[in-house]
């Protein structure tokens, strides 16, 4: 056991460190939630400054835990949403069967209404597995990985050649493999006006879910 000689050695310590550093609590703000300051009202009656201090971190960590809680619901209603319009887009696609080119319009039409795209490019195989657009083997090589990719920087040169006078108001996208079979048969490129709406960082699950359900109906309407 200690004695209090040996107490009050360790207690000047402490005093004599937190003199040296007088912003220690300061950076260190962490600890005051662990601190106990007895009564803490000062001589006329106000909170003491340091319990003042100690009621901030608190209320900072529970703001940061609120925002965390909102931010997870946030992301569960937007997943809800996308399932919901994925549903609705497979329902849209099962109502007929139709050749490619009108395959083609139709899916492009509910990926915009559905998903509130801007402008969609759908390039696809042919039975030998090429595709005659120019800019195909550039935008395959971004999903030869089989997964979807979102870019805000993408070149106007590209832009241009896959939205035609319709690309300049394009600012992100997100370039879809088309599977089938655990190939590729082609790629559809989403063009949003919002730099924000593709980003690089943002997931891709749901993005390629389009992709295996658009895939699918493309070559199961041949």
């Amino acid at each position: 056991m200690m004695s209090d000689n040996q107490i009050m050695i360790k207690t000047q310590e402490v005093i004599d460190y937190l003199k040296q550093h007088p912003s220690f609590f300061e950076e260190n703000q962490e600890l005051l939630r662990y601190l106990d300051f007895g009564d803490a009202r000062d001589k006329k009656g106000g909170a003491a400054p340091f319990y003042e201090r100690q009621l901030k971190v608190w209320k900072d960590r529970e703001n940061q835990q609120q925002t965390k809680i909102d931010l997870i619901v946030d992301s569960a209603k937007t997943n809800q949403r996308l399932e919901s319009d994925l549903l609705e887009m497979a329902i849209g696609l099962l109502s007929g069967r139709q050749n490619r080119k009108d395959a083609v319009k139709t899916v492009i039409a509910l990926v915009k209404r559905q998903f509130n795209i801007n402008d969609v490019a759908i390039l696809l195989n042919n039975e030998e597995g090429a595709c005659g657009h120019p800019k195909y083997d550039d935008v395959r090589q971004r999903v030869v990985h089989q997964s979807s990719i979102c870019d805000d920087r993408v070149s106007s040169h590209l832009l241009e050649a896959l939205f035609n006078e319709n690309f300049k108001a394009i600012k992100s996208c997100a370039f879809v493999p088309l599977i089938f079979s655990d190939e590729i048969k082609g790629v559809m490129v989403l063009g949003s006006t919002s730099e924000a709406r593709f980003q690089p960082r943002i997931g891709v699950m749901f993005l390629d879910r389009l992709g295996l359900l658009a895939g699918g109906y493309f070559q199961g309407g041949k």
